[in-house]
C-alpha cells in the first residue's frame, strides 16, 4: 500500500475515532450497553489500524472485513430502524471509510452487502421516491469513494516506479540498491545459495560523448542497457548506478558462472552493430556475496575489481 494511502488512513481513522468513540460512553450512560460495547469494539479496531500503520506501515485488512464491518453494519441497521434519516446519514462516512481501510475486493463486497441489508429497511421507512434517492446516493458515494481510492493507489504506484527507475534506460536506480543487497546477504546467510555482484562500466564512454554528442551517448547507453536487460533473469536484479555504470545482482550464481556470464555479455556486445562505427567495450568487476561481510563491503569489493579491470587495459573481467 502506498505511503500516501497510509497517511490518509491514519487521518481518517483518527477523525472517525474522535467522532464515534464518545457515542460508546453515551450509550453506556443511557443504558444501551450492547450498543456501547459494539461501538467500543469498532473504536478499538480503528485504533489498532491507526497504531499499526504508525509503527509498521501496514495492517491486516481482514480484521476490518471480519470484525469492523459486521459490527458497524449491525449498528447502522439498528440506527436506520430506530432513527430513520439520522441513521442513513451515518452510512455515508461508513461507506467512504470501508473503501480506505479494506482491500478493493473486500470493500466492494462490503458496500454491496450494506446496500442489500439496508434496502428493505429504507423502502419500508421512506416513500418510494425518497427511498430510491437515498439508495442512489449510497451507491454513488460508494462508487466515487472506490474510484478515488483506485486513483490514489495508481498514482502512488506510478510515482514509486518513477522514483526507483532510471528515466533513460528504465533500469532500477540506486534508491533500492542497499535494501536489495541487504536482502541478498540475508537470503545467502539462510540458504547458502551462491550470489554474485557484477559491476559493469562502459569503457571510454566520455570519448563517445565528446566526439559524437550526448544524444548518441544516450543511444549507446539505452542499447547496452537493453542488451543487459535481456540477459537479466527474473530472479536477478539490474541497476544503472549512474553515468555509464551498471550493476547486476546474480542469484544462484557463483564466481565461475558469473565469469562465464560476463564473458558472454562482452561477446554479445562485440557482435552488436552500433551506429557511427562505434564499438564500445565493457570492464567488469565481480564479487561473490559473503555472509561475513556487510553489503557495503561486498559492493566495495565489486567496485575495486571493476577499477582493476579498467586499469588492466579495459574490456577485462576481474574477480
Amino acid at each position: 500500500m502506498p505511503a500516501t494511502m497510509h497517511q490518509i488512513i491514519r487521518k481518517l481513522t483518527t477523525v472517525l475515532l474522535v467522532c464515534i468513540a464518545p457515542f460508546s460512553l453515551i450509550n453506556f450512560i443511557q443504558g444501551e450497553v450492547y450498543i456501547g460495547v459494539l461501538i467500543s469494539i469498532v473504536s478499538a479496531n480503528l485504533l489498532y489500524i491507526n497504531i499499526r500503520i504508525r509503527r509498521n506501515k501496514t495492517y491486516n485488512s481482514n480484521i476490518a472485513f471480519a470484525v469492523v464491518m459486521p459490527i458497524a453494519y449491525f449498528i447502522l441497521y439498528q440506527l436506520v430502524i430506530d432513527r430513520g434519516i439520522i441513521g442513513i446519514l451515518w452510512c455515508f462516512p461508513t461507506i467512504v471509510m470501508v473503501n480506505f481501510i479494506m482491500q478493493q475486493r473486500q470493500a466492494m463486497v462490503a458496500n454491496i452487502l450494506l446496500i442489500i441489508i439496508l434496502t428493505p429497511v429504507i423502502l419500508s421507512q421512506f416513500d418510494p421516491a425518497l427511498a430510491i434517492r437515498v439508495l442512489a446516493c449510497l451507491i454513488t458515494v460508494g462508487g466515487l469513494a472506490s474510484l478515488f481510492v483506485n486513483i490514489i493507489n495508481d498514482q502512488q504506484k506510478k510515482l514509486h516506479q518513477l522514483a526507483i527507475t532510471d528515466p533513460l534506460t528504465g533500469l532500477l536506480n540506486r534508491l533500492t540498491l542497499q535494501d536489495s543487497i541487504k536482502l541478498t546477504i540475508d537470503q545467502h546467510s539462510r540458504t547458502l545459495t551462491p550470489m554474485t555482484l557484477v559491476s559493469i562500466d562502459i569503457d571510454h564512454f566520455k570519448l563517445i560523448n565528446d566526439k559524437h554528442g550526448h544524444d548518441i551517448g544516450d543511444q549507446v547507453l539505452i542499447q547496452i542497457a537493453t542488451l543487459l536487460k535481456k540477459r537479466c533473469r527474473s530472479i536477478d536484479k539490474l541497476y544503472r548506478l549512474g553515468g555509464e555504470e551498471f550493476l547486476f545482482i546474480l542469484f544462484s550464481t557463483d564466481l565461475t558462472n558469473a565469469q562465464l556470464f560476463s564473458h558472454s555479455i562482452q561477446q554479445e556486445l562485440a557482435e552488436f552493430n552500433f551506429e557511427y562505427g562505434l564499438a564500445p567495450t565493457l570492464s567488469i568487476g565481480l564479487a561473490e556475496i559473503d555472509k561475513e561481510k556487510t553489503w557495503d563491503e561486498c559492493l566495495k569489493k565489486a567496485d575495486e575489481n571493476l577499477y582493476r579491470a579498467k586499469n588492466s587495459g579495459r574490456n577485462t573481467i576481474i574477480s
